[in-house]
């Protein structure tokens, strides 16, 4: 696991994501057993920390940020709406 001062805390942007979105985001399909224990609390943490190190870029019609942990890419999407980031998804990439 990779280890980093902040890697514990989550950011608000991740604990505010309602039930639906985290029952998505947990899909076994978004292979969170590839660089952590597949629970949203431990996902929450992997998340927030590729939030706040990994490289952004645009994807399709929203943002992006990624970083390798595991040896494994974690690809989280979101947009900025009025400053907040809202969050829509994310996984580790096949």
């Amino acid at each position: 696991m990779v280890k980093r001062h902040s890697y514990g805390k989550v950011l608000s942007s991740v604990s505010k994501l309602d039930k639906n979105k985290i029952h998505y985001i947990m899909q076994s399909k978004h292979n969170w057993h590839k660089v952590t224990k597949n629970n949203w609390n431990e996902v929450s943490k992997v998340i927030s920390h590729v939030m706040r190190y990994g490289k952004e870029s645009s994807y399709k019609s929203v943002r992006k940020k990624t970083l390798k942990m595991n040896g494994h890419t974690v690809t989280v999407t979101f947009t900025r709406i009025r400053g907040q980031i809202k969050i829509s998804d994310a996984w580790v990439n096949k």
